[in-house]
């Protein structure tokens, strides 16, 4: 996903919602990654996300987006740890773990 960004030099604004699924997928191909087997209906590689929320929303919208997503997610972590309210908190912190191995916002 890094590679992605790089090469499209698309560290500030991303790659776009709608392209990076595409763009990880020439670079799977580039990497020489198992991209399946079509008697199979395998597809291998194809199709997989960074499995990181964080990534994801990196390539996607950029450094902007990331900023973005992080200061809505430590304000909303802020403001329950202020109004006591220790199920929201505990269901952020959760979320927050959660976005590191797989990417609860997309559709799959």
């Amino acid at each position: 996903a890094l590679q992605v960004i790089k090469e499209q030099d698309a560290w500030l604004l991303g790659t776009g919602t709608g392209d990076f699924q595409h763009l990880l997928d020439e670079k799977y191909k580039q990497l020489g990654l198992y991209t399946g087997n079509p008697e199979l209906r395998d597809r291998g590689y194809l199709g997989y996300s960074p499995h990181n929320q964080y990534i994801e929303v990196l390539v996607s919208t950029g450094v902007l987006g990331l900023s973005v997503f992080l200061l809505l997610l430590f304000w909303y972590v802020h403001h329950s740890w202020k109004t006591k309210n220790i199920l929201a908190f505990q269901l952020i912190l959760l979320y927050l773990c959660f976005c590191v191995t797989d990417c609860p916002l997309s559709v799959h």
